[in-house]
C-alpha cells in the first residue's frame, strides 16, 4: 500500500482517491443507518465533503512549495483518515470551512517569498484568516503566521502590519454590516462561538496516536531538512512555527478545545509524510497507514 500511494503517477492519485472516496461513501452510509442525535444528516454530509476537499488542497500545497522532497500523494489519504476521529463532532463543518480558509491563508503566506505579490498576499491572508475567525473565534491566533512569514522572507515592515490589521477587520465589518442591514441577531458577535474543551474516548484515541507519529517523526523531518534548498527549509520552518505559534495563542484566546487540532493540522501532516517518505523500511510505513486506517473504519463500523 506503501509503495503504491508513494508514487507520483495517475494511479497513485487515484488510488487516493478511491480510497477517501470509499471512506466518504461508507461514512454517509453510516449517518443514514446510524444517525447521531447531537449532528444533522446535512452538517455530516457538508464535513465530510469539506475534511475530503481540504485534503486535496493540502497535498497540492505541499507539491506546489515543495515541502515535501518530491511530489506524492501520501498527504492526501492520510489527511482524510486522520481526521476521520473528529468527522463525527458536532462543529466539524465549521472546522471544514476553517480549514480550507487556513490553508489559502497559508499558501499566501508561502508566496511571500515572491516580491511582487507581497502586498495582495499579505492582505489575502489576513482576510482569509479573519473570515476563518468568524466561524470558531481560536482560529484568529493563526493571525501570526502572517507576520512569521515576512519576518521568514524579510520583509516585514509598518505598512504590511497595517495591512493585516486591515486584512483581518474586513470581514468581520462586512458581517456585522450584513447583521445591521437585515436586523439579525448580534448574539453571536458577545459569545465568539468559542467551543467547548472537552473531547470523547475516540477523539482523544485519534489525538495520541497522531501525538505518537508527531513524536516519531521529528528526527526525520529535521534530518531532511539539512539536505534541502534554503527557501525550501525557510517554507517548512514557516509551517512548523506557526502551527506552533498559532496552537499556543489559541490556548490563551479559547482555552483547550479541538481548535487546536485543527491549527496544528498542517504541521501534523507534514511531519507524518516525511516520516513514511523517508522511512527506509516499508513495513513501518505500513504499520502507520493500517494505523490510521484502522482508526477510520473503527469509526465507521463499530462507533456508536
Amino acid at each position: 500500500m506503501y509503495r503504491l500511494l508513494k508514487e507520483n503517477s495517475p494511479f497513485a492519485l487515484g488510488l487516493a482517491a478511491a480510497l477517501n472516496f470509499l471512506l466518504l461513501i461508507g461514512l454517509l452510509i453510516r449517518a443514514v443507518f446510524v444517525p447521531d442525535p447531537k449532528i444533522t444528516w446535512l452538517e455530516y454530509s457538508l464535513s465530510l465533503v469539506l475534511f475530503f476537499s481540504i485534503s486535496f488542497l493540502f497535498t497540492q500545497l505541499l507539491s506546489k512549495h515543495r515541502l515535501l522532497p518530491f511530489r506524492t500523494y501520501l498527504p492526501f489519504s492520510i489527511f482524510f483518515l486522520c481526521s476521520a476521529p473528529f468527522l463525527s463532532h458536532p462543529e466539524a463543518w465549521k472546522f471544514g470551512l476553517v480549514g480550507i480558509l487556513l490553508i489559502y491563508a497559508l499558501d499566501r503566506c508561502l508566496s511571500l517569498a515572491e516580491i511582487s505579490r507581497i502586498n495582495r498576499s499579505v492582505l489575502n491572508a489576513s482576510m482569509a484568516i479573519g473570515l476563518a475567525s468568524y466561524f470558531i473565534l481560536g482560529a484568529l491566533a493563526s493571525i501570526v503566521v502572517v507576520p512569521i512569514a515576512l519576518l521568514n522572507f524579510q520583509h516585514l515592515s509598518f505598512r504590511h502590519s497595517l495591512m493585516i490589521l486591515t486584512g483581518i477587520a474586513i470581514p468581520w465589518f462586512l458581517i456585522w454590516e450584513f447583521h445591521f442591514l437585515f436586523d439579525l441577531s448580534t448574539d453571536y458577535f458577545f459569545t465568539l462561538n468559542i467551543l467547548p474543551s472537552s473531547f470523547s474516548l475516540f477523539e482523544l484515541a485519534g489525538l495520541f496516536l497522531l501525538a505518537l507519529l508527531w513524536i516519531i517523526s521529528i528526527p526525520h523531518l529535521f534530518r531532511s531538512l539539512n539536505r534541502t534548498k534554503l527557501k525550501t527549509r525557510q517554507s517548512v520552518l514557516l509551517v512548523v512555527w506557526a502551527s506552533l505559534f498559532s496552537c499556543t495563542a489559541s490556548l490563551l484566546i479559547s482555552g483547550l478545545s479541538i481548535v487546536q487540532v485543527v491549527l496544528l493540522g498542517p504541521a501534523l501532516i507534514m511531519f507524518i509524510s516525511y516520516r513514511l517518505i523517508e522511512s527506509k523500511k516499508t513495513w513501518h510505513a505500513d504499520l502507520i497507514l493500517l494505523l490510521c486506517m484502522f482508526i477510520a473504519v473503527y469509526n465507521l463500523f463499530f462507533l456508536n
